[in-house]
């Protein structure tokens, strides 16, 4: 079922040309802000080095690795803080050679910081 509007509009459509039809501007709030999706940077110990996770070939080491930097990353996408609206930013995981996860972050305030490690346990 069609809204009045989109009948209005579509007879509009059939019957003028296209730049009969008025400009319209799209606004938002000036506290809205378009942003890259959140990255999260991942370090492994190998070997006595720090290897950046793309730097790392096999796919038996990096597929594990990658799927805990997705669900960390869709998790902290999900965390707004209630005051400022931000998200953590420079996420980045460091995974030692025993394979211990250090999670750090940057957030705006204390209030996201509580969130966040309720959120992750």
């Amino acid at each position: 079922m069609s809204s009045p509007f989109q009948s209005v509009f579509y007879d509009h459509l059939r019957t003028k040309r296209h730049s009969d039809l008025p400009d319209f501007v799209l606004a938002h709030p000036p506290e809205l802000r378009f942003h890259e999706a959140m990255q999260v940077k991942v370090t492994i110990f190998m070997r006595g080095r720090a290897v950046p996770l793309e730097d790392v070939k096999d796919a038996r080491i990096s597929a594990p690795f990658r799927t805990m930097a997705s669900q960390v990353q869709s998790t902290l996408e999900g965390i707004l803080c209630p005051e400022h609206g931000k998200t953590a930013t420079n996420v980045r995981i460091t995974v030692d050679a025993k394979g211990s996860a250090d999670l750090k972050y940057e957030s705006c305030c204390p209030r996201l910081g509580a969130l966040i490690g309720k959120a992750l346990g």
